[in-house]
């Protein structure tokens, strides 16, 4: 609750707010109260978590890219995804997002992270679709950057809700 006055009043005191986010809460309200060009990027996750409405996702990443928004979808390959990844990764590209695909990391032990290891058909399927358009240089300079002095990572704000409070 509030999120859009918050990413409202960081506009109008001239910050550039981008978003990372899994759209559970949906697009409908960011489209209603946010421009598009007042926005840095969109970083929408998908995961397995989203795959029983991988399609309703879908709709709203390409309503926001319609809409102006700079979208981008980060892939996470867990099992479920892999399921679809084909299909999910092509109609993301066909509506103009740029996609990054993120391995899942095994940390059974904190020590010693690792790349989960792929079959080799997910493998294939993978390797297939890694382009320059499935990096992050897709949009690196894309979003309303051009002659802009760049601050990325210096000043973060960070919200979480704890019952029903955001706070950060």
């Amino acid at each position: 609750p509030g999120i859009y006055n918050i990413i409202q009043a960081l506009i109008d005191c001239g910050h550039t707010v981008s978003l990372q986010t899994n759209l559970k809460a949906g697009a409908h309200d960011l489209l209603r109260y946010v421009r598009p060009e007042s926005m840095g990027w969109i970083l929408v996750t998908v995961h397995s978590v989203a795959m029983v409405g991988v399609q309703s996702l879908l709709r709203q990443i390409a309503e926001l890219k319609r809409a102006g928004f700079p979208v981008i979808a980060k892939l996470v390959l867990d099992n479920d995804l892999l399921a679809v990844f084909s299909s999910v990764f092509d109609q993301l590209v066909d509506c103009g997002v740029g996609v990054i695909l993120s391995p899942v990391v095994c940390c059974e032990d904190w020590n010693n992270l690792h790349v989960a290891r792929y079959e080799t058909q997910s493998a294939m399927r993978i390797a297939a679709r890694i382009t320059m358009l499935s990096s992050w240089l897709f949009f690196s300079g894309g979003w309303n950057s051009l002659d802009t002095e760049c601050h990325a990572g210096s000043r973060l704000f960070y919200a979480s809700a704890d019952d029903g409070i955001i706070s950060g």
